[in-house]
């Protein structure tokens, strides 16, 4: 069952970092939510895929969600280990004292919404067992300070690093894992989205073998666009399932297509192309539902020739719908 695509609503605001402030705004078209400056600090995904591929379809049940967004969203993009609790295990009053500093900085700004990366630097800022690591508890320290100072808070969840984290087990053994992050996200973190990204796949020799195992003979470009759209499925339902007070973003920071290779692609030249390059068939995952708000990512400038700013919102804007 296909649900209504929502979005999270913003006029604009000025995404900051605390170490400087760059040039990025961030907009709102037709309920798309949009970073745009080559300085954002609400980085999308790397080109690069991992090999997340399963090899079954299954059913899901649907979960109908019940959620709200703000009116307008104002937010800045905050990463642990860099922006604080850079050393790892320092003591909790240093980083309530950071994160007091941060909290002060967004009022300041009249911000109204933050956004944590939960990875960082090769670092994890979750825990898959029950004991609480310090990173862990860093996040949850600034949600809860986030939240006492009545903010909207969202959180980055980046697929490939999960399934990275499990990269020499079983494929299955690997969507296990991402299951239980995504689950433990929307248990644990008093969050107002979870945003979905690092979904890419690559046609790398590990997802080769997986295909030769599993693949059925569709082909192994087939393959990995159906897997990937799987994977990427399950993290939503898991998330909604667990709590579907919880939207699912989408981040989106590459064309689905360029209209000079696929007709029904974007006015652009983006030199990496999600449908083509990394696998994933993004507009299919709106229009089945595994999002509910896009997060969309311009990372060029305003006349950027490869990706017109206003070219791209626009097309976004209209898969929107």
């Amino acid at each position: 069952m296909k649900k209504a695509l929502r979005f999270v609503s913003i006029m604009l605001a000025v995404l900051i970092s605390f170490s400087y402030i760059p040039q990025v705004i961030y907009s709102y078209t037709n309920g798309v939510v949009v970073a745009q400056g080559s300085d954002s600090a609400l980085s999308g995904e790397e080109a690069e895929g991992s090999d997340n591929a399963v090899t079954t379809e299954e059913e899901q049940a649907v979960v109908e969600p019940n959620f709200t967004f703000p009116d307008e969203l104002r937010a800045v993009t905050i990463t642990p280990g860099k922006d604080y609790y850079k050393t790892t295990g320092q003591p909790d009053q240093t980083t309530e004292n950071e994160i007091a500093d941060i909290i002060e900085k967004i009022n300041s700004f009249e911000l109204n919404s933050i956004i944590i990366n939960t990875s960082y630097d090769g670092k994890a800022y979750y825990s898959s067992s029950a004991t609480t690591t310090p990173e862990e508890n860093a996040v949850k320290m600034l949600i809860e300070a986030a939240k006492k100072s009545y903010l909207f808070v969202y959180v980055n969840l980046n697929i490939n690093y999960v399934l990275n984290e499990y990269s020499d087990a079983d494929l299955q053994s690997r969507i296990d894992y991402m299951t239980l992050i995504a689950n433990r996200f929307s248990r644990d973190y008093k969050a107002d989205g979870i945003i979905l990204e690092g979904y890419y796949s690559s046609n790398s020799t590990t997802n080769y073998s997986y295909y030769t195992k599993n693949g059925s003979g569709i082909g192994f470009e087939n393959w990995l666009l159906e897997n990937g759209a799987y994977v990427f499925s399950v993290a939503s339902q898991t998330i909604h399932k667990t709590d579907n007070s919880i939207p699912v973003g989408i981040s989106i920071v590459n064309a689905w297509a360029n209209s000079s290779q696929n007709e029904n692609g974007s006015d652009t030249s983006d030199s990496f192309q999600a449908l083509t390059d990394g696998y994933s068939d993004t507009v299919s995952y709106l229009k089945n539902g595994y999002a509910d708000f896009i997060m969309l990512n311009t990372t060029g400038s305003l006349t950027d020739s490869a990706m017109p700013f206003k070219t791209v919102v626009e097309w976004w804007s209209g898969k929107a719908v």
